[in-house]
């Protein structure tokens, strides 16, 4: 059995942690630092950042924001990396810690993507929540970052719980606005998938010619107008 005294001072000296990363040739580099309780947070904010962005990646999206808060170098990176962002009751709102409203679930959207430089291509934006028509001018906001961001999977479900449901009415649906997708940067051709739930789609917009390489286009709730 070793000695109590030991394994303390085992545990003071530290022990050593081996990272490894690819540098950019195909190579993979060892990256070695000493563990101490004094240094965790810093050792792991001086790893190189191509370290920093894979253990972005592999977090869940709510934890990764957390990270994005950090420092200036941790939102730089989050930044970097953050191509699919997923905006759902479970993403945006803890386990008891705010009333989870319409208005509380838009203004959370909006204040994140404020943090969010729209990257070259965002491979993916989702929305699960039930907002209304009356709500349009935080999710035109959405859907306008989308096409700016020149997104290849959009996912916009705004169907209600059941029962918003079963007082809502056909006027209460959100309009899909057809026309953000149809300026001069031809954003729509960048649209793989659309999934679109509890919302009109008025199919005469002007000027567009729809989404050219859409492959997916699942519907729930649509009504055209």
């Amino acid at each position: 059995m070793v000695p109590m005294a030991k394994t303390n001072e085992a545990l003071k000296r530290g022990s050593r942690k081996t990272i490894r990363s690819n540098n950019g040739v195909g190579c993979v580099v060892s990256h070695y630092f000493k563990r101490t309780a004094k240094s965790n947070s810093s050792q792991l904010h001086h790893l190189p950042p191509d370290v920093l962005r894979s253990i972005l990646l592999r977090l869940p999206f709510r934890d990764s924001c957390r990270m994005g808060l950090l420092s200036q170098k941790w939102q730089g990176l989050w930044r970097q990396c953050c191509s699919k962002v997923i905006f759902t009751k479970a993403t945006m709102f803890h386990s008891a810690d705010i009333q989870r409203t319409r208005a509380n679930f838009a203004r959370r959207v909006n204040n994140f993507l404020k943090q969010l430089c729209s990257p070259a291509i965002l491979n993916k934006l989702a929305v699960k929540f039930g907002m209304r028509r009356k709500h349009t001018c935080h999710v035109d906001g959405w859907v306008q970052f989308c096409a700016a961001a020149k997104a290849r999977h959009i996912k916009l479900d705004l169907t209600p719980g059941m029962k918003g449901l079963a007082k809502s009415s056909p006027d209460d649906k959100y309009i899909f606005p057809m026309h953000v997708f149809s300026g001069a940067d031809s954003s729509s051709v960048h649209v793989k998938s659309l999934y679109l739930g509890y919302v009109s789609l008025h199919t005469a917009t002007a000027g567009f010619s729809g989404f050219a390489n859409l492959k997916n286009y699942p519907i729930q709730c649509i009504c055209h107008g």
